[in-house]
């Protein structure tokens, strides 16, 4: 799905099927259960490829990035802290090749908060692939509406 696409998408009010549970489906596929799934970002990215693919045969219409837990203190936790950048930007790799990717621009994304709002949302924050400019522009236009 296209930037374009996504954004007309929700325009119109349509309602859009994201990825499953990725940490659970892949220790379906052997992931050690109580291991970092961002572990297998590295260490077996063509499980991740592979289930991408199922969730988009599936009818998934968004992949969210195998990045749960890929905060610098969660992966400290897991030893895998020197890892942070190499992990969540092969993450975003390995999701691209899905071809089905969420992007769309701070602004681009702040612009649907008033209709999250409307919608009866009362709390917004991010989630993969939001940044800190994603999360500054939300918190501009969420204060800016007249509660």
């Amino acid at each position: 799905m296209t930037k374009k696409a996504f954004l007309e998408c929700i325009a119109a009010g349509e309602v859009l099927v994201s990825d499953g549970a990725i940490g659970t489906d892949l220790q379906q596929q052997g992931l050690p259960v109580g291991a970092a799934a961002e572990l297998w970002v590295l260490q077996n990215p063509h499980a991740i490829r592979a289930l991408n693919l199922a969730f988009i045969q599936s009818g998934s219409d968004i992949l969210l990035t195998c990045t749960f837990s890929a905060t610098r203190r969660r992966l400290k936790a897991t030893g895998l802290e020197t890892h942070f950048e190499e992990i969540n930007c092969t993450a975003v790799e390995i999701t691209q090749d899905g071809e089905a990717i969420y992007a769309v621009t701070p602004s681009e994304m702040s612009v649907l908060v008033p209709s999250w709002v409307t919608a009866g949302t009362q709390v917004i924050g991010g989630c993969c692939g939001t940044s800190p400019e994603h999360l500054a522009a939300i918190a501009r236009e969420t204060h800016a509406l007249d509660h």
